[in-house]
């Protein structure tokens, strides 16, 4: 199983609520984001995440409030 960064996270995490505009940009935000793109988490075309990604950021949402 593929394991995301945590910045890795936090950029899907800002296309998923609108807020990319927000991170700094420069080289390793378009390499997360070119990353989460190849893997399947990220449609860089309709600037949001795809199900796997969504899925991805749902399920770390659950663990978080387990904890």
């Amino acid at each position: 199983m593929l394991r995301l960064s945590e910045f890795e996270l936090k950029v899907l995490n800002a296309f998923s609520n609108g807020t990319v505009d927000d991170l700094t940009p420069g080289a390793a935000l378009n390499a997360a984001a070119a990353f989460l793109a190849e893997s399947g988490f990220l449609n860089l075309r309709k600037g949001c995440p795809t199900a796997k990604g969504y899925t991805t950021l749902k399920n770390l949402d659950a663990q978080r409030g387990d904890n």
